[in-house]
């Protein structure tokens, strides 16, 4: 693996640019991003539909590697790693939420985050007990054995939540994680997502949900591939 960067940032961009296609066809979805994330930090990335959000946060993933430029990933330069060690940083470092929630129908709210760590090689007791830990975190203590047909919306999102903190994950990023909740759910999920924020972990959010501002330390705003408006003090954001 490549060597340590050593600096404290969880996250960092340099002249990030990712075009899909060649030639007459070739389009460009991001165009030298540049982008720090600090601990201690529940940052939204905001932007209309099409303005590169999602592609920036896989690209901070590691699930996809820019056109050019360079991404730091928890003191690890990604960027010149090959896909195996990529997948080793992430899976000790990252927490992902996606939009739906992505759970085993077949399996409980305790399998189906036990399950995550299994394949994380974590032992099988342990797994489920850390599993048990972090749903009763997100207040599921007491539908551990349903299975997701039997929880509600915003209960499986938790359910999924869960599964992205159940390994103490450094940096959790989040895409729309709120977009098919209500205003109670969404509201308890991103109060979830704020409280795991402290002085080493931080949160990365897609939304286009303005209410979910006041959850936010800061504000990154995407139009056309490029950052246009970034604000780490939320009252100079308006």
């Amino acid at each position: 693996m490549s060597a340590t960067v050593s600096h404290s940032l969880l996250v960092e961009a340099r002249d990030v640019a990712k075009t899909f296609g060649q030639g007459d066809l070739a389009t460009s979805v991001l165009s030298g991003v540049s982008f720090a994330l600090p601990p201690g930090e529940l940052t939204l990335l905001m932007g209309p539909s099409g303005s590169g959000k999602t592609t920036l946060i896989s690209i901070l993933a590691g699930v996809m590697r820019p056109s050019s430029g360079q991404v730091m990933l928890c003191g690890h330069t990604i960027t010149s790693l090959n896909e195996n060690d990529i997948s080793r940083v992430r899976r000790r470092n990252l927490g992902f939420v996606f939009q739906t929630d992505n759970l085993f129908p077949a399996l409980t709210a305790l399998d189906n985050v036990a399950e995550v760590l299994i394949l994380k090689k974590t032992p099988r007791d342990q797994a489920r007990r850390l599993a048990t830990r972090a749903l009763e975190n997100v207040g599921l203590g007491a539908r551990l054995h349903h299975r997701p047909a039997q929880l509600s919306g915003g209960q499986r999102q938790r359910v999924a939540i869960a599964r992205a903190l159940a390994g103490d994950p450094t940096l959790v990023i989040g895409d729309e994680v709120t977009s098919a909740l209500d205003g109670a759910s969404a509201t308890t999920v991103m109060q979830l997502l704020r409280d795991y924020v402290t002085p080493k972990t931080s949160a990365l959010i897609v939304t286009h949900d303005y209410r979910l501002e006041r959850f936010a330390d800061r504000i990154v705003r995407l139009e056309d591939g490029k950052i246009v408006r970034d604000c780490t003090v939320l009252e100079k954001c308006s």
